[in-house]
């Protein structure tokens, strides 16, 4: 009788350790996932505010600075 229980016993931890490690193994999945999507978000979000905040002036500034460095080419 004992031995039956101990083995029902068994059981019943085997599969909520197994369950548990699945449910750890899913939760660290979705956080490398989520830590990845968010380094990407941030550089996205960086690259969109470099781009549109400092766009048409600064970028304007550069085109002189291009063109400057192609008459001293050309010169």
């Amino acid at each position: 009788y004992r031995k039956k229980y101990l083995s029902k016993f068994m059981l019943k931890s085997a599969v909520v350790v197994s369950a548990a490690f699945a449910w750890i193994s899913k939760a660290l999945f979705f956080y490398a996932y989520f830590v990845i999507c968010l380094e990407n978000i941030s550089q996205f979000l960086y690259k969109f505010i470099v781009l549109f905040l400092l766009s048409p002036r600064d970028q304007r500034e550069i085109k002189k600075d291009q063109s400057l460095i192609n008459l001293a080419k050309l010169k």
